[in-house]
């Protein structure tokens, strides 16, 4: 129930904050969440890779 909540809270919030934005603007902070993401997943896997 609370991560249902979160999600609806979350779509809620999202969608105001795009209609702010430009849309260069939103592909270059999703662009950028990917690369934090992609860090974080080569971070914790590279320790048991070796």
């Amino acid at each position: 129930m609370l991560l249902t909540a979160a999600a609806v809270l979350a779509s809620w919030v999202s969608v105001k904050v795009a209609a702010r934005l430009k849309g260069g603007t939103l592909q270059t902070a999703f662009s950028g969440l990917l690369v934090l993401v992609a860090g974080y997943t080569a971070w914790q896997a590279i320790p048991q890779l070796l």
